[in-house]
């Protein structure tokens, strides 16, 4: 089902008789008002579609529904649905994954010449990802020791717990990234304690009434931390407890939507998130508090485009670090990057012209412990003025934000999405896109199985968010 009714398509001298034809008032090479079921059936423009069969929401060309519709006898059925359908009539495909070769000597048997009998082993082609020289520098530099290193597994030796220790490739760069203790003894990969320590953390700086494990709000729940003078509540998600093994795929989303219907606002604390960008944290809980220690006004800012990179600055301060932007606009006080707004170009899908002046923000944030009052508004402002955007997209993830800041600016609310999921390996929370069918095909495993049996089988678990908000500000005419 289409849910878009009206798109915004810029019209040339060889499309105006086809409109014109349909009863529009055209502008010449500009953008024009059409309605969905007047574009041409190979048109390109993105429209909202409802899968007749899940009811999930997507994002397509047009001229893809339109195929879609007629090769389903006029439904639209989105990838996951559609490949359910086939396989009851399908004979399903055999796929040959690509493999490597390994010479291995089996007990050193010999044949008949004196040679050692040697096995050709057919194993996976798992990307491997080593631990480069200045790497193995740093680390030494910081007290370790790098005793051996078989492809992503390496042992090292801990100078100051006087140890051994096991880590992984993409766990080390995440420490290192993120100036965490590299030890895995010393700093544990599962922290049965994060309550306690945000417990702490907010009993310390917050003095006014404070309910922990809360089970009288929500029915069949319970709240972490509740803070009634302030609608207020937090949980906190050790990321093993919380994966799908004890929890269902909607469990975080319901209980933030639960939350919402009693106009209190839910911040859901993963365990990764306090403990490799914990700073950004109590800052942002302390913001939510109320007890920001730096507030400016933004009148006392000054407003620069920024040409060089902010890769540090948003690593620093804002939860999904940084991300590449066209666009990048900062509040400046005192000489000091205090706040930043990026943008982008709106996304652009295959073959698809990108729509002029469409854009998407892709992040806004302040400096740790700042409160730039009026700080969006400025920025927002001055990219309106100059940039004259007739539409832009952004996007707030449910489990941190209840989107407010996006309605003062004027943004629509357009919908809730599905709560999306990461899969959890070695104990931070990584993005599905790595992990696609193809992907893993690529790298050796079998093709016969589903992205979700593959890594059920590696023991790599799903863990959930509460899905985001959609909003959209589109220039009134």
């Amino acid at each position: 089902m289409i849910i878009t009714k009206e798109v915004s398509v810029f019209v040339n001298a060889s499309a105006i008789k086809r409109y014109t034809d349909l009863g529009y008032t055209i502008k010449n090479n500009d953008f024009n008002t059409i309605k969905v079921d007047d574009l041409s059936q190979s048109s390109h423009i993105t429209i909202d579609v409802k899968c007749d069969f899940c009811g999930k929401e997507h994002n397509i060309r047009y001229c893809s529904y339109i195929e879609n519709f007629k090769k389903n006898d006029s439904h639209f059925y989105c990838t996951d649905c559609k490949s359910e359908r086939n396989k009851k009539t399908s004979v399903p495909k055999v796929y040959t994954p690509r493999i490597v070769k390994e010479k291995k000597i089996v007990e050193k048997q010999l044949d008949e010449d004196g040679n050692e009998i040697i096995q050709d082993v057919i194993t996976p082609n798992i990307k491997t990802k080593t631990i480069d020289g200045s790497t193995i520098l740093k680390l030494k530099s910081q007290g370790f020791d790098v005793l051996k290193s078989e492809g992503e597994n390496h042992t090292m030796f801990c100078n100051k717990g006087n140890h051994e220790f096991e880590i992984k490739s993409d766990l080390l760069r995440t420490r290192i990234k993120f100036k965490s203790e590299v030890c895995t003894k010393c700093n544990p990969i599962i922290k049965e304690d994060i309550a306690e320590e945000v417990f702490d953390f907010i009993s310390e700086h917050y003095k006014g009434e404070i309910k922990f494990h809360c089970g009288t709000i929500i029915p069949d729940y319970e709240l972490d931390v509740y803070i009634p003078a302030l609608n207020l509540a937090f949980d906190f998600n050790v990321l093993y407890q919380h994966s799908e093994l004890f929890k269902d795929d909607n469990y975080h989303k319901r209980k933030t939507d639960l939350c919402e219907e009693k106009g209190i606002f839910l911040i859901q604390v993963f365990e990764d998130d306090w403990v490799y960008k914990k700073d950004i944290l109590k800052s942002m809980i302390l913001n939510r508090l109320g007890l920001t220690t730096h507030k400016i006004y933004a009148r006392k800012c000054e407003i620069r485009e920024i040409q060089g990179g902010v890769t540090q600055f948003l690593d620093e301060n804002h939860l999904q670090g940084a991300v590449g932007a066209s666009i990048k606009l900062g509040l400046f006080y005192e000489g000091e990057l205090v706040s930043l707004m990026t943008m982008g170009f709106g996304r652009k899908f295959m073959n698809q012209i990108p729509e002029k002046n469409v854009y998407e923000m892709m992040r806004y944030c302040n400096k740790q412990g700042y409160n730039i009052i009026g700080g969006a508004s400025k920025i927002w402002n001055y990219f309106i003025k100059k940039y004259d955007p007739i539409k832009v997209t952004t996007y707030a993830d449910c489990s941190y934000s209840n989107g407010n800041l996006y309605r003062t600016l004027g943004f629509t609310f357009i919908h809730k999405t599905e709560a999306n999921y990461y899969y959890i390996i070695d104990g931070i929370r990584k993005h599905r896109f790595g992990f696609r069918k193809d992907t893993l095909i690529s790298e050796g495993f079998d093709g016969n199985l589903t992205e979700h049996q593959i890594m059920l089988e590696r023991k790599l678990y799903r863990i959930f968010n509460s899905g985001n908000y959609k909003f959209i500000y589109e220039k009134k005419i």
